[in-house]
């Protein structure tokens, strides 16, 4: 699939080295037993790209790949009248999360040409995966010059036609490929799937919202959300067909109703992942606070005064609470980057740790479970948290906390101590 024209004028010069390795090559996957802590840490690089798959071919999928162009170092070199970045993409496609061998490897180089009016640069590799398997893909993406880079794992499902990564949203506009499922009202979109043209799509509307996650600390049995569409429809697809998400809310699209899974897309509002409105920014104090105290502060007129009510009344001080709001604000914005699934990312279990406690300080992942450890892990002052993933057809991002006594005192000192006025850290 051909990006637009768009992307064909930055001049990407394009040097490929291909890896050629057997299928039972024996390589240890890194996820398994490596501290990848810095998937969650956005300060652990200064390259950030955002990765989109596409199940393009029955034995081939696509990986769009998106960088900011600004977080690239460019240099002249006398040849050249732009100055240039240089990205290194390198990639190994094991089996599965917990397997060694590797299915497909490469390596590409891209120059790009310095262009001020250029926000995004986006590209796409072709990797070997067939259908009716899944895969981990571990793909690197370096700044060459600067000596910097950012890994990633991205779990590849062909099992089948109906899930997420058989679909490809494009701009309305341009038809650039969409790389987040979560739009505002104002996006016009374009769908794409292999194995879809003039055909329908059914289409289930959610209103969405739902409840807070209980503490940590909290044994009580947790509720498993059984969803009912609040309305369904039927859309036909077409090479010219567009859509929008109009209402706030969650948007499950599927070829067979017959299967749980599909497209889901989201409408969490105007500045989704941030926070601007003043209800959305004072929602996520809820965890600060006591539920008196929130049904107190919900019932102001005036939000904004509600909200500056309690950062002045936790610090005592404005220039103390800018900085506790800019922190604060901050890791609202990153757990929805992070965690977002059929809600929030703020309002989800991993979102909840990292909105009190911050990027832990080690995570070890595989296919259904992330452990958290806050502090060192070489001494005495240490937490550890247990996600297990959930099997969503909303979602692939659906995480629960095991959740134990354990926590309570941990919790309550660090709701304290942002209620005093500082930002609370686990001794590293």
């Amino acid at each position: 699939m051909k990006l637009s024209t768009k992307y064909h004028h930055l001049f990407i010069v394009v040097i490929l080295f291909t890896l050629v390795l057997s299928s039972c090559f024996s390589y240890k996957t890194p996820v398994r037993n490596s501290n990848v802590a810095y998937i969650y840490n956005p300060g652990s690089t200064p390259l950030h790209p955002q990765y989109k798959v596409f199940h393009n071919e029955d034995s081939t999928s696509l990986v769009f790949i998106k960088l900011t162009a600004n977080e690239l170092l460019y240099i002249k070199k006398l040849n050249n009248k732009k100055p240039e970045a240089a990205v290194q993409i390198h990639y190994k496609l094991f089996d599965s999360f917990t397997g060694n061998n590797i299915i497909d490897s490469a390596t590409q180089v891209f120059f790009i040409e310095k262009d001020s009016n250029l926000f995004n640069i986006a590209f796409d590799i072709t990797i070997k995966a067939k259908n009716s398997k899944r895969y981990l893909l571990d793909i690197i993406a370096t700044d060459i010059y600067r000596g910097r880079g950012n890994q990633h794992f991205i779990e590849i499902d062909k099992s089948s036609e109906h899930t997420q990564q058989n679909y490809l949203l494009t701009l309305k506009t341009d038809n650039d490929p969409l790389f987040k499922n979560y739009l505002d009202n104002e996006t016009e979109f374009q769908i794409k799937h292999k194995n879809l043209k003039n055909k329908k799509l059914f289409v289930s509307y959610y209103k969405g919202k739902y409840k807070l996650p209980a503490p940590p600390f909290s044994v009580s049995i947790m509720k498993t959300y059984v969803l009912a569409p609040d309305s369904t429809w039927e859309i036909m697809l077409t090479d010219t067909s567009t859509f929008n998400l109009e209402k706030y809310g969650m948007y499950h699209f599927r070829l067979d109703t017959s299967y749980r899974t599909g497209l889901t897309l989201f409408n969490f509002g105007k500045y989704y992942p941030v926070v601007k409105t003043q209800i959305k920014l004072l929602e996520p104090i809820r965890y600060l606070t006591t539920s008196r105290e929130f049904k107190e502060y919900m019932m102001f007129k005036n939000k904004k005064e509600a909200i500056d009510n309690f950062w002045l009344k936790s610090t005592g001080n404005l220039n103390r609470a800018k900085e506790l709001i800019r922190v604060y604000y901050n890791r609202v914005k990153f757990t929805n980057t992070y965690f977002s699934s059929f809600t929030e990312g703020w309002r989800t279990d991993r979102g909840m740790l990292y909105m009190i406690y911050g990027s832990p300080n080690t995570i070890y992942k595989n296919d259904n479970q992330e452990r958290w450890i806050y502090g060192n892990t070489q001494g005495m002052h240490t937490m550890s948290y247990t996600f297990v993933k959930v099997s969503n057809p909303y979602s692939n991002n659906d995480y629960v906390l095991n959740r134990s006594d354990i926590y309570k005192m941990i919790w309550y000192q660090a709701v304290e101590t942002w209620r005093n006025g500082r930002v609370f850290s686990i001794v590293k």
